[in-house]
């Protein structure tokens, strides 16, 4: 069925929902019958459970990681715990860490900038982390309209609230620019190189990537 799926429709890529459930024997079938990039939804804050998944699938939205983005920005959070994750994270035995989606906002869950109060600054943040770091990035619909995004409702219709000069949709269009000069975006001759966390702190991270340094805070608007 997938196999035929595939080719018919000429699919490029596969997301497996609740990847979690099914038998790894018939998950390393699937993705041979595929033939093309499969990326499962694991969701666990285990990290070595979640990596045992990456053997029959070709890679794995990176809950582990990004369901400490709520915590690590909230006011009481750390950044230099998060540091340790994305280190722990390395020292995991995961075929393609290239290969891992990360994100901030996901269908199964609050909003974000709506969990921080609506603060803008924090949401920027957490995107810098989510664009320029190693693994592929991925944007849910309308975090760049504050309309959908800064919701009680993960849900909100996109429609109509639709505005592609919004501070957000810039935003994330200045770090995809930035993904593309540094060579880190697809087709970019330093798209496989590592991110590696060279500092942090409660509040403050920086890591390099290829001839790209980047530093996040998580202090907010409020933080002077």
């Amino acid at each position: 069925w997938i196999s035929h799926m595939v080719t018919k429709y000429r699919v490029d890529g596969v997301r497996l929902d609740t990847a979690l459930y099914m038998p790894k024997w018939f998950l390393k079938q699937f993705q041979e019958a595929a033939g093309v990039y499969m990326i499962g939804e694991v969701t666990t804050y285990n990290m070595t459970f979640h990596c045992d998944f990456n053997d029959p699938l070709a890679g794995l939205l990176n809950f582990p990681v990004t369901m400490q983005l709520p915590h690590t920005f909230a006011k009481s959070g750390s950044l230099a715990a998060f540091m340790e994750l994305l280190l722990q994270q390395k020292r995991e035995k995961y075929t393609d860490l290239d290969a891992l989606g990360n994100f901030v906002d996901n269908h199964d869950g609050p909003r974000f900038v709506h969990s921080m109060g609506g603060d803008v600054g924090k949401l920027k943040n957490a995107l810098v982390w989510t664009m320029l770091y190693q693994g592929i990035p991925i944007i849910y619909y309308g975090m760049e309209q504050l309309e959908v995004s800064n919701q009680q409702d993960d849900r909100t219709s996109m429609w109509p609230h639709y505005n592609n000069a919004s501070e957000l949709y810039l935003f994330i269009g200045k770090l995809n620019s930035l993904r593309k000069r540094f060579g880190l975006a697809a087709g970019g001759a330093l798209r496989r190189e590592q991110a590696t966390p060279v500092w942090s702190s409660p509040q403050s991270l920086a890591f390099v990537r290829g001839q790209l340094l980047a530093v996040i805070t998580n202090v907010g608007a409020g933080g002077g």
